[in-house]
């Protein structure tokens, strides 16, 4: 990781569909709490098992979300792309990471922590229904596009499907991961 900053300008947040209905006040605050991390090729932001103490939102660049195939390798899960968020389920049930968050390139992520977001959530009720829809989308993004692939290897065996699903997520990371 290089360096964090503080972060200034609404922009980041005022693109989530989260966000929408909090006033410029609100987001001014959760702001202020939060912190914008420059972020180099191969950093990883948090590892399989980890806590997850703060939403990411990417800036810029890219982060891709990998799961550990039952034979070691890194499958890639998902592409975060500038201007979306991750972590938000792992943060709010603070069960540990189901993945990994890998950075294939240099960029930017801004971190809300935890204490800011349910602050907010408290205090706004269209923020909780927003964020709950974006968990819920995610995971149905998710399972619509690997579900089946994503079950094999942890559940009902190491299929020809699931060996196929991490040869292709395998092939698509950067050789430093």
């Amino acid at each position: 990781m290089k360096h964090s900053t503080t972060v200034t300008g609404s922009a980041p947040l005022r693109k989530l569909a989260f966000f929408e209905g909090l006033s410029d006040i609100e987001i001014a605050s959760l702001l202020d709490q939060s912190q914008l991390q420059e972020i180099a090729d191969g950093d990883v932001l948090f590892d399989t098992g980890n806590t997850i103490e703060n939403v990411y939102i990417v800036t810029s660049g890219n982060i891709y979300l990998c799961v550990k195939a039952p034979r070691g390798a890194m499958c890639l899960i998902q592409v975060v792309e500038s201007g979306c968020s991750f972590g938000i389920a792992e943060m709010l049930t603070g069960q540990p990471a189901s993945f990994a968050a890998l950075a294939p390139a240099d960029g930017e992520v801004i971190l809300i922590p935890k204490k800011a977001l349910l602050a907010a959530m408290a205090s706004n009720e269209a923020l909780l229904s927003n964020l709950m829809t974006s968990v819920c989308t995610q995971i149905y993004v998710l399972y619509a596009a690997y579900g089946d692939e994503l079950a094999m290897p942890y559940g009902m065996g190491y299929s020809s499907e699931a060996r196929a699903c991490e040869a292709r997520r395998t092939a698509a990371l950067p050789r430093h991961m």
